[in-house]
């Protein structure tokens, strides 16, 4: 069977109050691009923990890709977040978009405590120092949606031996982001700079493949 193509990259829609997602909207500004000899095949996630990781697996199965790059916001944070570590855990203080709370519970009972990121975070940390991009290597992902879906990525690609590279990216909150929920003097970054972060991170992990 020939190679995959296809890079998958995934936002979520906005959730916990927020009326709009960095994440959701730099994966659909991405669908259908070319990276290299890749094409990116975007999707926005719910914040559902019960329909998310079946919906995740639907379009790994759908397109075999080479990588999945799931994005998400992390406010507060001042810059671009390269996860390295997914653990097998959902314990968040606030309700999922579905209403959903979930404490001590596990991703997957049948699963390992934790999964290491496959994308090339450290030489897509260089290439965003090179572009001036404020970025660093993050060893906890949280314990809600974005760790969910982390380690579910990571753990179809281990049970089912994809040859697919996988990785978590949290996104800062935009300048519009702070003053529309009245935090002005948080940390933000403008959308293009973060797109820009983003697609040095596809053409890194690209170099790889």
């Amino acid at each position: 069977m020939p190679k995959s193509k296809t890079i998958i990259v995934t936002g979520f829609e906005p959730f916990g109050g927020y009326d709009y997602n960095p994440s959701e909207q730099i994966a659909i500004q991405l669908d259908g691009s070319q990276v290299g000899n890749f094409v990116v095949k975007s999707l926005v996630l719910p914040v559902d923990t019960n329909t998310v990781p079946r919906r995740l697996a639907q379009i790994v199965t759908e397109y075999q890709p080479v990588a999945l790059v799931l994005l998400g916001l992390a406010f507060g944070r001042d810059g671009i977040s390269l996860e390295r570590i997914a653990v097998n855990l959902k314990d968040w203080q606030f309700q999922d978009n579905a209403g959903n709370l979930k404490t001590d519970e596990p991703i997957d009972v049948t699963g390992p405590t934790a999964y290491l990121a496959t994308l090339p975070i450290r030489q897509i940390k260089a290439a965003l120092d090179v572009a001036h991009i404020p970025a660093h290597i993050s060893n906890t992902a949280g314990l809600y949606l974005c760790n969910q879906v982390m380690y579910s990525g990571l753990h179809l690609a281990a049970t089912q031996a994809l040859e697919m590279l996988c990785g978590f990216i949290h996104l800062p909150a935009t300048p519009e982001l702070t003053q529309a929920t009245g935090k002005p003097a948080a940390p933000a970054l403008l959308l293009e700079t973060q797109k820009q972060a983003v697609q040095i991170a596809l053409h890194t992990l690209t170099l790889l493949l």
